[in-house]
């Protein structure tokens, strides 16, 4: 059980695009718009889980693999294009956020949906999660694997919430720092440029590897 949940801490808590875009957002939008983008990747995340359960369990990769290897590879440089795109607009989003907290930050800001839809096509998390689960090295032991997956999910849910907060949180406090607009408004675009960066670095990586 240990080196299952230190590995779920260091994928969910370390820097990636969904931590940094969470930090961006709170950074340019404020702490709950923020928290209702966080929601959003929470739950998409958790979708993500379960269709990795169906398509292992449920005998789905057995279909995919019939269609050849290039369906799945297909599938996966699908679902990568539209996670890079989602991402290059919440990096444009928080980039171009002003220097001051408006008022209207909530309806700005991305939101609930935004997050969602980002974590379930993002292949990074299918590639991550999916070893979790069923590779060598992270079986309980356990007879009753739905109850294993139910206490992994939980357990991976609540290590994604706690450090998914911590990112909100120290982006938040970087908000509310005391700084001229002009520096705060460079700090939203370095937020935006670094998960530019990032998204393409794995973009690249992504359609390079398939």
């Amino acid at each position: 059980m240990i080196p299952f949940l230190i590995t779920a801490f260091v994928i969910v808590g370390t820097p990636g695009p969904a931590t940094i875009s969470a930090a961006g957002v709170a950074k340019g939008f404020g702490f709950w718009p923020a928290m209702r983008y966080q929601t959003g990747l929470l739950t998409g995340g958790s979708l993500t889980h379960f269709i990795i359960w169906a398509v292992i369990s449920g005998g789905l990769l057995s279909l995919v693999s019939l269609l050849g290897p290039q369906a799945l590879e297909l599938t996966t440089l699908g679902l990568g294009l539209v996670s890079v795109c989602l991402l290059l607009w919440v990096a444009w989003k928080i980039g171009s956020a002003g220097g001051e907290l408006r008022v209207d930050a909530a309806d700005t800001a991305p939101g609930f949906w935004q997050g969602v839809m980002l974590n379930l096509v993002n292949p990074k998390i299918y590639i991550g999660m999916a070893p979790l689960y069923y590779g060598t090295g992270y079986q309980l032991g356990w007879n009753n694997q739905p109850l294993e997956f139910g206490f992994k999910f939980a357990a991976i849910l609540l290590l994604a919430f706690v450090g998914h907060t911590a990112w909100v949180w120290m982006g938040s406090t970087l908000n509310e720092v005391r700084m001229s607009p002009r520096q705060s408004r460079l700090l939203n675009i370095f937020f935006g440029v670094v998960l530019a960066a990032v998204t393409l670095w794995m973009g690249l990586a992504m359609i390079f590897g398939v």
